[in-house]
């Protein structure tokens, strides 16, 4: 069944701005940390951030479910999180 436009709700764009949360992970390695995560969701490492021992994943909805897997599957160490509001588009560990 085709939608009639004539009949769709236009969607205010504030509704649609995705507020990411990145958490810091303390991992042995993150290219394995990435194909995990990218499984259970819409989370990736972020490219670039891997610092030591730790890199940020970059969460795109509910960062409960992926810190609930770290947690209790063992895919990495939950360190730290930074908020949606102090993201910058150039992120650096």
């Amino acid at each position: 069944m085709i939608a009639d436009p004539r009949m769709t709700v236009p969607i205010p764009p504030e509704e649609h701005v995705i507020n990411p949360t990145d958490l810091i992970v303390r991992t042995t390695n993150p290219d394995l940390l990435d194909r995990t995560v990218q499984q259970l969701g819409a989370a990736v490492v972020v490219e670039g951030s891997f610092n030591g021992d730790t890199c940020r994943v970059r969460v795109f909805g509910d960062p409960g479910y992926i810190k609930f897997a770290l947690a209790n599957q063992g895919y990495g160490e939950l360190v730290g999180e930074v908020l949606a509001d102090s993201i910058s588009p150039e992120v650096t560990p």
